[in-house]
């Protein structure tokens, strides 16, 4: 039995997972209130190119990821594997990089993710903000994003005892 199984059951395939990594990508984009096509295709591109997701699955990958619950979604990636967490982690970060700014939210938003999968939210954290590639983020924005985002993941967490 592969770790899909445990998480999906039998005969589950990694289109189950890629619909877990879609739906952390739909909640990454409406973290700043502003989804931008560049995200939503950001997220389809990535599965095509870098995953090896065929075509043909997206439309059925992306509809399952829409009908799914957040909650849900990190109640079955608290099972993968470290790698795999972090995988998700920096295709997020990819992901967050795709409207041309890495906006306060979306930092905050993969910091937190990151600490329900089990990660170290703050390492995450502190790689993130004095990495060369993200100093250009904004540190009112962080603060303010983090007051946002973390009430909405204190929420989350009590509905689905994470």
């Amino acid at each position: 039995m592969g770790i899909l199984d445990k998480i999906f059951g039998a005969g589950s395939s990694d289109d189950d997972k890629w619909v877990l990594y879609v739906s952390m990508s739909m909640a990454l984009a409406q973290a700043d209130g502003e989804t931008t096509q560049e995200e939503v295709e950001g997220s389809i591109v990535r599965l095509l190119r870098d995953k090896g997701v065929s075509q043909d699955k997206i439309p059925s990958i992306v509809e399952k990821a829409q009908n799914q619950d957040l909650g849900e979604t990190f109640t079955k990636i608290r099972d993968f594997k470290d790698d795999d967490k972090l995988d998700l982690i920096g295709y997020l970060i990819n992901i967050s990089h795709d409207d041309g700014y890495f906006r306060g939210e979306e930092l905050v938003f993969i910091c937190l993710a990151g600490s329900m999968m089990g990660l170290d939210g703050e390492y995450l954290y502190n790689h993130l903000t004095t990495h060369e590639n993200y100093l250009k983020v904004d540190q009112d924005e962080i603060n303010k994003a983090f007051e946002r985002v973390n009430n909405s993941f204190q929420k989350l967490k009590q509905q689905h005892n994470l």
